[in-house]
């Protein structure tokens, strides 16, 4: 392979990094404005108009990621881990870890590389790369919506 074969095939595998980073990331702010319309219903007027703002915001934010220049999309932050999850991994399950506590940190997945998360068992340890795509609200713990990457299973889960 050529120089500029491999310099193309790194930007095509970048660019579609960036591309699963901002659907992960518009289907973390779609699941946050359900989470948010869902307080306003139980909310006293001060907490509502914190919930409205809250949502406001979250509308600016999904056009902002909607209208996004690929080019000027810097990838977020990403973590290398040991994870698993207790049961399927579909959409807005948690990835667990060792050393995560009841104040987290939490990370919900909102998007997977090939858009199928079926190939990732349950009750198995996998060695994964995953991204920090947007903030997830949640008290003052640590919360992200992620993009999982890359991962490979590492072990089945043994039960500590």
């Amino acid at each position: 392979m050529s120089t500029e074969d491999l310099e193309g095939a790194a930007m095509k595998s970048n660019e579609e990094l960036k591309k699963g980073c901002i659907q992960a990331a518009l289907q973390g702010i779609k699941l946050e404005i359900q989470r948010n319309k869902g307080w306003l219903e139980h909310a006293d007027k001060d907490r509502r108009n914190q919930i409205e703002n809250r949502i406001k915001q979250l509308e600016n934010d999904s056009v902002k990621y909607e209208t996004i220049n690929i080019d000027k999309y810097e990838i977020p932050a990403k973590l290398d881990n040991e994870v698993w999850f207790q049961g399927p991994c579909n959409e807005n399950e948690i990835l667990h870890f060792d050393g995560i506590t009841k104040s987290g940190p939490w990370y919900h997945v909102t998007g997977i590389r090939g858009n199928d998360y079926q190939v990732i068992k349950p009750n198995a340890r996998y060695l994964m790369s995953f991204y920090l795509v947007y903030p997830r609200e949640y008290w003052s713990m640590e919360s992200y919506y992620v993009y999982i990457d890359q991962f490979k299973e590492a072990s089945p889960l043994i039960k500590r």
